[in-house]
C-alpha cells in the first residue's frame, strides 16, 4: 500500500521509519548486519533520518577503552553483560543486557555488576586493600 506524502511532521516520520525499518530488515538479512532507522528531524518540506548498521555481537572501541580502563569484564556476569559505552551520556554511559532487554546505568551499578578480581575487592571492602609498607 502506497502512502502520498505531502507534508512531513511528527506522524509521517513514523510512518516513513517504520516503513524504511521493513526495507532495512531485509537488507539485514542479505548482508548480516543489524540495521535500525533511528532519529528523524524533520521540517514541512523534509526529513534527515540516521540510519546505524553494525555486525551483531560487534563490541564499539569506546566500550572496549572504557571497559578495560575502568577495570570490567566484557564476559557475562549472573546474566548481565555490557554491550555499549556512550561516552556523552555522563550520568548512565554503560549499556547492559539481561534476558534479552537493555538497560542502561552509571558507574556505580556498573562498579557492582562487572568489576573484576582485585579491582571489585578493593571497591568492596576498602580496609581488606593490600597496604604498601
Amino acid at each position: 500500500m502506497s502512502t502520498k506524502i505531502t507534508e512531513i511532521g511528527k506522524a509521517e516520520c513514523k510512518i516513513i521509519r517504520d516503513a524504511m525499518q521493513v526495507a532495512l530488515d531485509l537488507v539485514a538479512e542479505d548482508f548480516g548486519l543489524e540495521i535500525l532507522a533511528g532519529n528523524i528531524s524533520y521540517e514541512p518540506g523534509k526529513a534527515r533520518i540516521t540510519v546505524t548498521a553494525k555486525v551483531p555481537g560487534a563490541l564499539s572501541e569506546a566500550l572496549k577503552f572504557e571497559a578495560e580502563l575502568s577495570g570490567y569484564t566484557l564476559d557475562e556476569v549472573d546474566g548481565r553483560k555490557l554491550v555499549d559505552f556512550k561516552p556523552r551520556a555522563h550520568k548512565m554511559p554503560w549499556i547492559y543486557e539481561q534476558n534479552g532487554k537493555r538497560y542502561k546505568c552509571g558507574s556505580a551499578i556498573a562498579d557492582k555488576y562487572f568489576k573484576t578480581g582485585e579491582a571489585k575487592v578493593m571497591l568492596m571492602r576498602p580496609s581488606a586493600a593490600p597496604t604498601q609498607g
